[in-house]
């Protein structure tokens, strides 16, 4: 009975083998040789050459010397005999370009003839051009096929066109118009705008691990999340000649808020705790206040010594902002020294404000990278974004400024123009 039992499982097992597939391991595959190495096989088998000829067994030797098929050796041998026949270089560059699916053309033409409804996506530029997605998605890297983001800019009428003209010819320096225009040097301007910051992203992008839990972020709406304005003032930074800065131009950015005292207990304190809140509507009063108490008084506490004292404000001309007559503007111009000239710049011409040509939006990258959790480190997290980005970067966008200024002189006034890329 036991030897039955014994042979009935070993019965058992072997079906059991049998229904079960075998482990297929896979042949690693050889390492692809390197041109230096099939250089030093061609070179080895030439010295083993007596009047041109091989001796019997030398290939099979090479391959075990080298650890490759003796296929492999007698094929670069060929290849390096023809060449030699030919009077050429002897050339073992491999040939993987030549392998595997050719490239389908793109038809230039037919392309050009496309409407731009049908140039939004890949997939719709592929159907007018009867080939696929994918194919158009190969081509960008090469170049074929340039994508572009077209931005809605300002409307400029006539009238706008002209102003922006003369805005960017006055600053050239008058006695080089007709020799090699130059610019200003700027270092007697400053430039000044308003910037709303959120308390929240509405779409942020993460990468999470797998099984990772994503984070459930909510808010009553996306036109009630918590935002403050702030007013920023630049100038152009100052470096020495061993390339070290001697003044930033970072003057500061201040918020538009104000403090009273909580009328009722809450989560954010007891009543009568001080809190933050922003001022939603800035108008031309709001504006005039932070202008004399924060910005003015800054430039006077960093302003270099050995700099002009004659500085130029640059702001855009929005309704809030004060005008070159205002009275209160004119009693702070001429303190301590300091002499200020209150210059708007163009109109729609957002291109012509340093703050709007990249500047804020560095700071804002840097600033969405805190995550504040209320008012307060907003302001504390955008205060230190200002302060943390290098005055390089500042430099850079008063170059963007000349360079811009050089296009819509270029065309005449307009705002159809590509800013070049500069190394």
């Amino acid at each position: 009975m036991a030897s039955g039992h014994g042979e009935a499982e070993a019965a058992t097992s072997v079906q059991e083998a049998a229904s079960t597939p075998p482990t297929v391991v896979a042949h690693p595959l050889p390492p692809r040789l390197g041109l230096n190495d099939k250089r030093l096989m061609v070179q080895y088998l030439q010295q083993q050459c007596i009047l041109g000829d091989l001796d019997y067994g030398e290939i099979t030797r090479a391959a075990k010397i080298f650890c490759v098929s003796r296929q492999t050796v007698s094929k670069y041998w060929n290849m390096a005999e023809v060449d030699v026949a030919d009077c050429q270089v002897i050339n073992l560059q491999p040939q993987y370009a030549n392998c595997g699916r050719k490239p389908v053309a793109l038809d230039v033409e037919k392309m050009l003839t496309v409407p731009i409804k049908d140039r939004t996506t890949q997939r719709l530029l592929g159907k007018a051009l009867d080939v696929a997605g994918s194919t158009i998605n190969r081509h960008i890297p090469k170049g074929n096929i340039k994508p572009h983001t077209s931005p809605l800019r300002p409307g400029i009428s006539d009238g706008n066109v002209r102003q922006r003209l003369l805005y960017c010819l006055h600053m050239i320096v008058s006695s080089t118009i007709y020799t090699n225009p130059t610019f200003k040097s700027f270092y007697d301007y400053v430039h000044i705008h308003e910037k709303w910051f959120y308390l929240k992203k509405a779409n942020l992008k993460v990468y999470f691990a797998p099984g990772e839990k994503h984070p459930y972020r909510t808010a009553q709406s996306k036109h009630h999340i918590p935002k403050g304005m702030f007013l920023a003032g630049v100038a152009r930074p100052i470096f020495n000649t061993n390339g070290v800065c001697t003044f930033d131009g970072k003057l500061g950015i201040f918020p538009f808020t104000y403090t009273e005292p909580a009328k009722r207990s809450s989560k954010n304190g007891a009543r009568g705790t001080p809190i933050t809140y922003a001022i939603q509507g800035v108008n031309k009063d709001v504006f005039r206040e932070k202008l004399m108490t924060k910005t003015l008084p800054a430039i006077r506490e960093k302003w270099p010594a050995d700099s002009a004292k004659t500085i130029i404000i640059q702001a855009d001309n929005a309704k809030p902002h004060i005008g070159a007559g205002d009275p209160q503007f004119l009693q702070e111009a001429n303190i301590d020294g300091f002499t200020f000239i209150w210059q708007p710049q163009s109109p729609q011409s957002p291109d012509l404000n340093i703050l709007d040509l990249g500047f804020l939006r560095s700071i804002q990258y840097l600033y969405e990278k805190k995550m504040p959790k209320d008012l307060d480190e907003m302001i504390t997290d955008v205060e230190e974004a200002f302060n943390e980005l290098h005055p390089k970067v500042l430099s850079n966008v008063w170059y963007s400024y000349q360079y811009v200024m050089q296009e819509i002189i270029k065309v005449k006034g307009g705002g159809n123009y590509v800013l070049p890329h500069v190394k």
